[in-house]
């Protein structure tokens, strides 16, 4: 907020002005947190400048601060100090940190953020992803304004706030928590019920103009309750990371734009749309119109999701022994297969089918790779089991074997 940028949704380039503050960063910090203390090594050493050990030592004390107004106040002084000090450069004096010390910061950021999250969500009933806070309460100090208390209030639902949250929030026991994050999203006015789509927002009637652009434009219209289709992507996108296959593939028909009609989609379906006009527009003829076709960033997620339905994330690893591995892990439902056959490209060369005799689902229990059959230049190989072993994984990452037949059972 403070670059004037409001995380993914600079159509709010007002809302820095208003003392504008999104729950996308608590979300990502603490991803980012978890993810560095999940690797720590024990013994590890470290050095940073002394400067910067200074503001850790400045703020790690008060995240354990239950005044969250208390916090801001001695959080931000340690971080204004930090800027002061910096502004032209660092001393060049390093401080040793070593993994218990990386850690015990970590973990309290992480606290922190869960307890702004819970906060959040206990007050407001839903994931808000952007708020507005006004100083409520402040002293004239020295020519200065001293805030002494401030009234936050969130802004209608954006969608990118609960892609944040089912990052983070979907590893609790089988799911149960990004399941209510789908659940909160179906129930709440961000699913266009008509299109059966998702849109970017929610109605911004209740918000001032001097959010951004996005409160300008007509309802159901580019950034302001349009269906986005990047934001959309992403959504979908984190459904299927969390392995909520169930519910990414009961709304993959009514998302995905291969699966819209052309006539109500008014171009090709083989051309994303930089935004899809929602049932909130005025004109009833042009909802679920594609709109400034372009190559916009729902290309990228549509290549993610493709990528994680017909492969899996992981196809190499390195097994117990040492030795490259290769498993292909698909995640397709049965309506996806025609004639029990369903093929694709692997690293750009390689032709895979898969073979589905019994026609299940390849994800939540059903039908897995048993068996590949390998086409080399000069030979046909049978590995059986469900992965492929040195030297034969070798030649896969190579490009040297031409085609692979799976079959799942």
């Amino acid at each position: 907020m403070e670059a004037d940028k409001p995380d993914w949704y600079d159509a709010l380039n007002g809302l820095p002005g208003l003392l504008g503050s999104s729950i996308s960063e608590t979300f990502e910090l603490k991803r980012l947190c978890q993810y560095v203390v999940d690797r720590l090594k024990p013994g590890i050493k470290a050095s940073i400048p002394l400067e910067l050990k200074e503001f850790i030592d400045g703020i790690i004390d008060c995240l354990n601060e239950n005044d969250n107004f208390k916090y801001w106040d001695v959080s931000n002084s340690c971080k204004e100090n930090y800027r002061g000090k910096t502004l032209l450069g660092i001393s060049g004096t390093g401080s040793d940190i070593d993994a218990d010390y990386i850690s015990n910061f970590l973990v309290k950021v992480i606290n922190k953020c869960d307890r702004g999250i819970k906060k959040a969500l206990t007050k407001y009933k839903n994931y808000h992803t952007y708020y507005i806070n006004e100083i409520a309460e402040h002293d004239i100090e020295g020519g200065k304004v001293i805030v002494k208390r401030f009234i936050q209030k969130p802004l209608p639902l954006f969608l990118e706030g609960f892609v944040h949250a089912l990052k983070v929030e979907k590893d609790l026991p089988a799911g149960r928590h990004g399941r209510n994050i789908y659940k909160l999203v179906k129930a709440s006015p961000l699913y266009d019920k008509k299109l059966k789509m998702y849109k970017v927002c929610s109605p911004l009637n209740s918000v001032p103009l001097e959010i951004g652009r996005a409160k300008v434009f007509t309802p159901g219209w580019l950034e302001n309750e349009s269906i986005w289709l990047h934001m959309e992507y992403k959504y979908m996108l984190e459904l299927l990371k969390a392995g909520m296959y169930e519910e990414f593939f009961s709304d993959f028909k009514n998302v995905l734009i291969p699966f819209m009609k052309p006539g109500i989609y008014k171009r090709s379906i083989l051309e994303n749309s930089s935004f899809i006009a929602s049932s909130a527009y005025p004109d009833r003829d042009s909802h679920g119109r594609g709109f400034v076709a372009r190559l916009s960033g729902a290309t990228a997620e549509f290549i993610d999701m493709w990528i994680l339905m017909t492969s899996g994330k992981e196809i190499f690893s390195l097994g117990d022994n040492g030795k490259l591995c290769f498993k292909l892990s698909p995640a397709l439902p049965s309506w996806l297969f025609k004639n029990g056959r369903f093929s694709f490209t692997l690293l750009g060369s390689i032709e895979v089918a898969y073979i589905n005799k019994k026609g299940k689902n390849t994800f939540n229990g059903g039908a897995k790779p048993v068996s590949y059959k390998l086409f080399l230049d000069n030979k046909e190989l049978d590995v059986d089991g469900p992965s492929v072993s040195e030297p034969y994984s070798k030649m896969i990452r190579d490009r040297k074997v031409k085609k692979i037949i799976v079959s799942l059972a």
